[in-house]
């Protein structure tokens, strides 16, 4: 039986100190970027701003808890990139939802200090009611 290494484990085992990871990316402090929007209906296209993510964090996952019937999408991410840190499915079939970050944001620290936004949709069915909550939990990593 062999053992076999990912990618941080393989720099881990490698002691170069030109190789070695960042604290964020082993033994960094998780941090939590939270939210709760109820209030005006939002439409497709409108934003909803979560905060700002700090030079170096890298990104881990979200949770998203919806109490609404609305069908709408929300994309988490930044200027430049709205999906970057995931994309729901229709918020009133799955009620929580665990995010993702794109596949090329996993493990990549955030190169300058980012403000954060969930935008909503992508056709124009895509809403939430006046009175629909929803709350956004990002967790990152930072040193």
């Amino acid at each position: 039986m062999a053992t076999k290494y990912g990618t941080n484990a393989t720099i881990l085992a490698s002691l170069t100190p030109s190789n070695l990871l960042k604290a964020e990316q082993s033994g960094g402090v998780v941090r939590s970027m939270t939210e709760e929007y109820t209030g005006a209906r939002v439409v497709s296209g409108d934003i909803i701003y979560l905060g700002k993510m700090p030079k170096g964090a890298i990104p881990l996952f979200g949770i998203l808890r919806y109490n609404g019937s609305d069908t709408g999408i929300l994309k988490i991410g930044y200027a430049g990139d709205t999906d970057a840190l995931g994309t729901t499915t229709a918020l009133a079939t799955t009620k929580t939802q665990v995010l993702y970050p794109a596949r090329e944001q996993i493990n990549k620290p955030l190169t300058n200090d980012t403000d954060i936004y969930a935008t909503m949709g992508i056709n124009s069915a895509h809403a939430l009611a006046t009175t629909d909550t929803v709350d956004i939990h990002y967790l990152y990593a930072k040193e």
